[in-house]
Parts: C-alpha cells; sequence; structure tokens
C-alpha cells in the first residue's frame, strides 16, 4: 500500500492549450517508484548472493572435518619396524567420500546460483511490466512539455491582446 501513495502524490491534473484534460505523472515512474524501494524492501539480493559461499564452505568444512577424523585414526610407531604407520589404508580408502561433501557442496552452490539469478531476472521483468502499466495508464507529463504548452498559450494571448489593441 506504501508504494501507492508514492504514485499518488505525484499525480496531478493538467489540461493542455487546446483544453484537453488529464491525469498525469510529474515525474519520471521509475523515479516515483524506484527498484530499490519496490523489490529491494521484498527480496534482500545480497543475502542470497551469499548462499552459494556458504554452501561451498560448508562442504570443504565437512571435507577437512572427515580428513581430521581420519587422520586422527593413523598413528605412527616406530617401535614397529614392519609397519610403523597404522590407520593410513582408512585414511586413503575413505578419500572419495570424503570429497564427496565439496563435489556436492560445489554442485549445490552452481544450482542455487541459476535459480537466483533467474529469480532476480523474473523480478526485474516484473518490475518493468508494472513500470509500463503505471506509464499506460497515467502517463508521464514532463516539464519541458508543460512549458512548451505554457509558451503556445502566452503566444496565443499575445495575438489576442494585439487584437484587441487593434480594435480599440
Amino acid at each position: 500500500g506504501k508504494w501507492w501513495r508514492r504514485v499518488d502524490e505525484k499525480i496531478e491534473p493538467y489540461m493542455s492549450p487546446d483544453e484537453r484534460e488529464g491525469w498525469f505523472l510529474t515525474e519520471n515512474p521509475r523515479s516515483v517508484l524506484p527498484y530499490e524501494v519496490i523489490v529491494g524492501r521484498n527480496f534482500n539480493a545480497t543475502f542470497f548472493g551469499t548462499y552459494p559461499g556458504i554452501l561451498t564452505g560448508f562442504g570443504l568444512m565437512l571435507t577437512f572435518l572427515a580428513i581430521l577424523l581420519g587422520l586422527l585414526g593413523a598413528h605412527y610407531d616406530k617401535a614397529n619396524t614392519i609397519e610403523p604407520i597404522s590407520g593410513i589404508d582408512t585414511l586413503i580408502n575413505g578419500l572419495s567420500g570424503k570429497f564427496l561433501s565439496s563435489i556436492l557442496a560445489l554442485f549445490l552452490s552452481i544450482v542455487f546460483t541459476f535459480y537466483e539469478k533467474s529469480v532476480v531476472r523474473r523480478l526485474k521483468m516484473s518490475y518493468e511490466r508494472m513500470l509500463s502499466t503505471l506509464s499506460d495508464i497515467v502517463p508521464y507529463l514532463h516539464s519541458a512539455r508543460i512549458l512548451l504548452d505554457m509558451h503556445r498559450f502566452s503566444a496565443k494571448q499575445t495575438v489576442s491582446v494585439s487584437n484587441i489593441s487593434a480594435e480599440v
């Protein structure tokens, strides 16, 4: 509802020199209803833009946590001359599974990025359609047009005054 009040404040009646009356916007629709106000207040693009980084960071954290847990099971015992390192087989065998979390997080961040870009694109298209509809309903009357109309009107008045003077 607040955006409509912004539009309502910028609508004025106007009568052209040829006495056509209508209602017009006194400011460009884009300045009356800026994108940041209409869309930005309801859609936090910056917040959604952080999701891919969060997903990627979470996946990397899980991968390194899994590698750390695998390394905790690996031990070096210099007293054991036959097999001084134990637990390395578990670490190596589980590496492919450990990297799965990073791959999945990267994949999800890419999917989310494409989804976010399509949502932002649709929002911008809807915003542009809204401005176009507003312009169709209540056209923008540029101040230069009003000045031209005033100039034409004053020119007509000058001719009328000249005619009255000639008759007197």
